[in-house]
């Protein structure tokens, strides 16, 4: 009797020790960002006599992409478990291949600037590919930062494939060399213990100096998709202000990316609505109106819902546009109709007049 009673109780105790000592060393290294950190350029280290001061003059008008590239690994032919889906990860030969027709896009479209999302450095999700390596690479003329908001040594859902561990963010890549890199840390944030396994999104802003006296700010936003009460109000409502404070010290500026929020004068369908899984919300603009436009392309969707494989049917929604400053004029915005082969995000390019 008491051997049966020492094999319960080792069965018990073992596996609760080795869970605390798994939440310890999480806490120890959870990935715990500044409120604003100054962020180096990236492409110095694959350039290192990289010429920082060619390129610093901006022109007259800038061509500007955001695409959330899903990390190369949300190709068409993929569902997520997150989303409602089944799988957790794609191949590697199809994650490499999404991955070079990824930069194949890139180089087409030839934008003076570039902001992309969910891009990893090692990641087991991504195969552990430096994709940051990959595009400094294959883009030796631009100015590469990167920021990171999903940085997590394991990840251990779901248990039958834990995602394991994670380290991506955002990226831009200018032709222009700026006179400041910066991330800035948004105020939402999980309950723990979810926090130390989840992501601390931010704002990635380049500054340039433009003759008057007056600033320009390029930011590169991914905000909450999953939300656990009113983070992405949170984010956006820090994004506001933070916008209002630039602006009043002499600053304009142009944010986009994947808001996880819809514009103001979108509607979606019941079938955006209604899913259980992911709900995009209506982007509170109040007051931004007197600062800045939205430049959207409300006659493309820019995103799919990942709870199937794409089809013609899937539900498809417009997360992805720009927040431009009053002092410029946006000349067009499109986005780019490429069936979400190799993302589950189609890429937005905006044309702007620097007046």
């Amino acid at each position: 009797m008491n051997r049966i009673l020492k094999v319960i109780i080792w069965t018990v105790t073992v596996p609760i020790g080795l869970f605390i000592l798994f939440i310890i060393y999480s806490v120890i290294v959870e990935f715990r960002p500044e409120p604003k950190m100054k962020i180096d350029e990236y492409s110095h280290l694959i350039y290192p006599n990289h010429d920082d001061k060619a390129e610093s003059v901006l022109p007259d008008t800038l061509k500007i992409m955001t695409w959330n590239i899903g990390y190369a690994g949300l190709g068409d032919n993929m569902d997520y478990f997150y989303d409602g889906g089944k799988q957790v990860r794609d191949s590697r030969e199809r994650t490499l291949h999404n991955l070079n027709d990824i930069i194949s896009v890139l180089k087409s479209e030839n934008a003076d600037v570039y902001f992309l999302q969910e891009v990893d450095m090692k990641a087991k999700r991504s195969y552990y590919i430096n994709q940051i390596d990959t595009l400094c690479r294959h883009f030796p003329d631009y100015h590469v930062y990167y920021a990171r908001n999903y940085k997590s040594w394991f990840v251990p859902i779901p248990v039958r494939e834990p995602i394991g561990q994670v380290d991506g963010g955002l990226v831009i890549m200018a032709k222009y060399h700026p006179d400041l890199a910066t991330r800035f840390q948004y105020p939402s944030r999980f309950p723990f213990p979810m926090s130390l396994f989840n992501l601390k999104r931010c704002l990635l802003a380049l500054k340039y100096n433009l003759p008057g006296g007056k600033m320009l700010m390029l930011g590169n936003t991914h905000c909450t998709a999953f939300d656990s009460g009113d983070m992405r109000k949170k984010e956006t409502g820090f994004l506001k202000d933070f916008l209002y404070g630039f602006n009043d010290d002499g600053g304009e500026f142009i944010v986009g990316g994947d808001w996880n929020q819809y514009p103001p004068e979108y509607i979606p369908s019941e079938e955006e609505l209604e899913n259980e899984f992911f709900r995009p919300e209506k982007l509170d603009e109040k007051g931004m109106h007197r600062i800045a436009r939205i430049a959207c392309d409300y006659s493309n969707h820019t995103a799919r819902f990942n709870d199937f494989v794409y089809s013609e049917s899937s539900t498809e929604t417009l997360l992805d546009f720009f927040v431009v400053s009053n002092a410029f004029t946006p000349l067009s915005v499109e986005t780019k109709d490429l069936k979400f082969h190799s993302s589950d995000h189609n890429p937005v390019v905006l044309r702007v007049a620097l007046k």
